[in-house]
């Protein structure tokens, strides 16, 4: 060891064992790997982790590196807490330089515990003088169905944690601090990637749309929206990022760009230079707002960076006579009511002159954003559905279809699972996005690869799954964080005409039938609206929640495609197709990658102990030349 890490030679590996691998290496870790994905794991960035996926051998490559030269934990969780997790716990001794990498699995909060079965594989590690690297990869599937977490496109809670010194041994792991540990959620394989897509026009410019020292209200729920002239060109956005105040990320939910198609475009001149209205109730803000309302851009809580395709852009801006306009509507998170908070959070978008090929543009699918949707206390699985059919905007679409290339599933706090079903002449084609763990707090759009394209004839429904075990009373549709949504939006091209969103939601009639009223005259409803009634009911009988949950899934609703009415809407009956073939996923494959990764542990063994031995045989070699020159006798010396 000594002699090659004086002499940087490259690192060498020696596996000892397939349960306890323990690589020899020097300080300096030798990866050269590109990374497609990264996230910071802490607040104060000090855990970093980044992977790839490598789809031949249904892998997950990970590099973490942490700010320490003590233990360092990584893993799997199926709710962010330790119990259940998949994980492992790796270090590099101070003073031998050996790596000890271990598969664990915990049961609770303590030391988590060495699995028999080992499927996490060191491929490489290293330490200076202020950081630890482990360079390890995990198969998507290890059949190890008692300790072992698959890893799928559902969202996923990564799990971290690390310590100042290096354990005394396997069972010796020192307590971390409070703020060494932690979990983030994340999309290890739809995750919208962080490098290899970064635009490569040369002429790319920044503009951004940000609010200007503006005091969070003191109440739970805000909308806060502000106009914004745009250039007098046509601007193609390529990237966007989240612009947000340091500190004031716990509140900042969502926010989004309007494209506003004022009839008279002058009239919006004026709020350019405002701070803003709060828009929570559309009847305090100006009415000319209202004319802002197709959704453009997008980003929520936990996403990151948007990079477009190489050829599609986000069209922004005219380069005609008259101005043209966006508005950012910021939703402001703020349950514990926070007064005096000032924040100039905003979207930062980068645009080319270099006009790309298509022009991308967004649309909602799903169910009405209003209390046509609303699930009752008590339910650990309850469904309701939202669909669209391309008849919405049949005289819009281009006649090769429209090309999804992201999506971003949204709903509220009760979410746990989320569907987007697709469906063609009676059959139906894969789900264009789905999430058996639906987290609140990652609001990302999703990478769909290979992209799917929409015909006219298509048929998109949205399924939602709500758990409201700890609720006492129902849970209404609407904007607020604690109310529901359940909608997707898409990001396509080439852009339509005109965007609309395509919505369906129940009838008047049929949501009294959910709630039991069969007689609205009734005395206790004298007075009352259908709405604050739904939302105090506790008395759910089984037979209302049987027909509930049937009416909400399965019942003909009411298709609508706009936002405002202004003459061209479409509305109409629209429910489940008649389906000759329902999709079934393919099932998992077996556990190949195991042996893959197995088969490769022996190989790099066999080749790092043959390289042992040649270095050893040539040092051994050089060490003798070098002797016996220095020591022949002095006299043939002189002769040679």
């Amino acid at each position: 060891y000594w002699l090659f890490s004086q002499c940087h030679h490259v690192p060498v590996l020696l596996l000892l064992s397939h349960a306890n691998i323990t690589p020899v290496y020097s300080t300096a870790i030798n990866n050269t790997n590109v990374w497609t994905y990264h996230l910071w794991l802490d607040p104060e960035e000090l855990y970093s982790v980044k992977w790839n996926i490598n789809a031949r051998n249904e892998s997950v490559e990970f590099l973490c590196e942490v700010r320490t030269r003590g233990w360092v934990g990584f893993g799997l969780s199926p709710n962010g807490g330790m119990k259940s997790s998949d994980l492992v716990i790796a270090w590099v001794d101070d003073r031998t330089g050996v790596t000890h990498f271990h598969d664990r699995y915990a049961t609770g909060e303590s030391v988590p515990l060495i699995d028999p079965h080992q499927d996490w594989y060191l491929l490489d590690s290293g330490q200076n003088s202020t950081h630890t690297i482990i360079h390890f990869v995990r198969p998507l599937r290890t059949c190890d169905t008692d300790h072992d977490l698959d890893i799928t496109r559902d969202t996923i809670r990564l799990i971290y944690a690390y310590g100042d010194v290096d354990p005394t041994t396997a069972a010796d792991i020192t307590k971390h601090g409070h703020s060494q540990r932690g979990s983030r959620s994340a999309l290890l394989l739809s995750q919208p990637k962080s490098a290899d897509t970064e635009p490569q026009e040369s002429d790319l410019k920044r503009l951004v749309f940000n609010l200007k020292n503006v005091t969070i209200p003191a109440k739970e729920t805000t909308y806060w929206c502000k106009i914004f002239q745009l250039p007098r060109e046509l601007l193609h956005v390529v990237k966007f990022d989240p612009y947000l105040t340091p500190g004031n990320e716990p509140f900042t939910h969502h926010i989004s760009v309007y494209e506003c198609a004022h009839p008279n475009p002058q009239a919006l001149t004026k709020y350019a230079n405002s701070a803003g209205h709060d828009c929570t109730d559309s009847a305090s803000m100006p009415a000319d707002y209202q004319h802002c309302f197709v959704p453009h851009l997008m980003w929520a809580v936990g996403a990151g960076s948007f990079n477009l395709p190489a050829d599609v852009a986000f069209p922004m801006g005219s380069a005609g006579a008259e101005p043209r306009y966006v508005m950012i509507n910021m939703h402001y998170d703020n349950p514990d009511r926070v007064a005096g908070r000032l924040d100039s959070s905003g979207i930062e978008v980068f645009y080319t002159q270099q006009h790309r090929k298509y022009e991308a543009f967004t649309l909602g699918i799903g169910s009405p954003l209003d209390d046509r949707i609303f699930i009752p206390p008590g339910q650990s699985a309850f469904h309701i559905t939202g669909h669209c059919h391309t008849k919405c905007f049949e005289n819009y679409m281009d006649h090769d279809g429209l090309k999804v290339f992201a999506i971003w599933p949204h709903a509220h706090l009760l979410a746990t699972k989320l569907k987007i079903r697709h469906f063609r002449d009676g059959l139906e084609l894969p789900w264009l996005e789905f999430d058996q763990n639906y987290d609140f707090n990652l609001q990302s759009f999703r990478v769909v690869k290979p992209m799917r394209k929409i015909i006219f004839g298509d048929q998109l429904t949205v399924e939602c799954e709500y758990g409201s075990s700890h609720k006492n009373r129902t849970t209404m549709g609407g904007y607020a964080t604690t109310d529901e949504m359940c909608t997707a939006w898409l990001y396509y091209y080439p852009k339509m005409a005109k965007s609309k969103p395509c919505f369906s939601g129940l009838t008047d009639d049929d949501r009294r039938r959910v709630a039991g009223v069969t007689d609205p005259a009734a005395r206790k409803l004298v007075g009352k609206q259908l709405t604050s009634y739904l939302a105090a009911k506790q008395d759910w009988d089984q037979t209302h929640l049987d027909q509930s949950y049937n009416i909400m899934l399965n019942l003909t609703q009411s298709l609508e495609c706009y936002w405002y009415k202004t003459g061209d809407e479409y509305e109409g009956p629209v429910g489940y197709p008649p389906i000759e073939r329902v999709f079934k996923p393919p099932a998992l494959e077996s556990c190949l990658a195991i042996d893959v990764y197995t088969k490769h542990s022996i190989i790099v063994s066999l080749i790092s102990l043959v390289s042992v031995v040649v270095a050893i045989t040539i040092a051994v070699y050089m060490v003798y030349k070098h002797r016996h020159r220095f020591q022949d006798p002095p006299r043939n010396r002189l002769k040679q």
